[in-house]
C-alpha cells in the first residue's frame, strides 16, 4: 500500500514529465517556425537579391512599394538568373503571379502561354511579375503589354565574379 507522501511524489513526477512534453513541444514548434521564417538563402540567392535591388530606380522602388496591383517585367543576364531573381522578388511584395521562365521548355515558355493566368490575376487586383532573361521571347503577352514597370538587372563589374563563383554568371 503506498503512502499518502509516495502519491505526491509519484504526482509530482507526472506533472514534472508533462510540463518537460510540453517544453519539448513547445521548442520543437519554435525551431520549426524560425527555421521556416529564417530559411537560409544560397549564395545565389542573396547576390540575385542584391543585385536586383541596386538595379531598381528610386521611382521603381516606388512604385513597387505604393501601388495596390502593379505588373512587372524583370529582365535579368541569362538563365540562371531566373530563380535566384524570382525568389529575391518574392520578398518585395505579394504577387498574385510570379512567372519565372528561363527559355528552356519550349512548349512552355512562349509569349503564348499564361496569358490567361496573368489577365486573371490583374482583375482581381492581384500583381503579378514575370523574370526572364528575354521577356519579349518568353514571357506572356498579357503580361508585356500590361507592364507598369520594366526592370533590368544588370550585375555590376564587382557582382560579376562573385556571380561566377556561386553559379549563376
Amino acid at each position: 500500500m503506498s503512502t499518502e507522501h509516495e502519491t505526491e511524489d509519484h504526482f509530482d513526477e507526472l506533472q514534472s514529465d508533462r510540463e518537460a512534453d510540453v517544453e519539448v513541444e513547445n521548442n520543437v514548434a519554435e525551431l520549426a517556425w524560425s527555421l521556416r521564417k529564417h530559411r537560409r538563402e544560397s549564395g545565389a540567392e542573396i547576390l540575385a537579391g542584391a543585385v536586383l535591388k541596386h538595379s531598381l530606380t528610386p521611382e521603381q522602388k516606388r512604385a513597387l512599394r505604393g501601388a495596390k496591383t502593379i505588373a512587372v517585367v524583370v529582365e535579368v543576364p541569362g538563365p540562371a538568373w531566373v530563380e535566384p531573381i524570382a525568389t529575391a522578388v518574392r520578398h518585395i511584395r505579394s504577387w498574385g503571379v510570379v512567372d519565372a521562365r528561363t527559355g528552356d521548355e519550349r512548349l512552355k515558355d512562349r509569349p503564348d502561354r499564361g496569358n490567361g493566368e496573368i489577365s486573371g490575376a490583374l482583375s482581381a487586383g492581384e500583381s503579378c511579375v514575370g523574370i526572364s532573361p528575354t521577356p519579349l521571347r518568353h514571357l506572356p503577352t498579357a503580361l508585356i503589354g500590361a507592364a507598369d514597370l520594366w526592370v533590368r538587372v544588370i550585375p555590376d563589374d564587382q557582382a560579376g565574379p562573385v556571380a561566377t563563383c556561386v553559379g549563376i554568371g
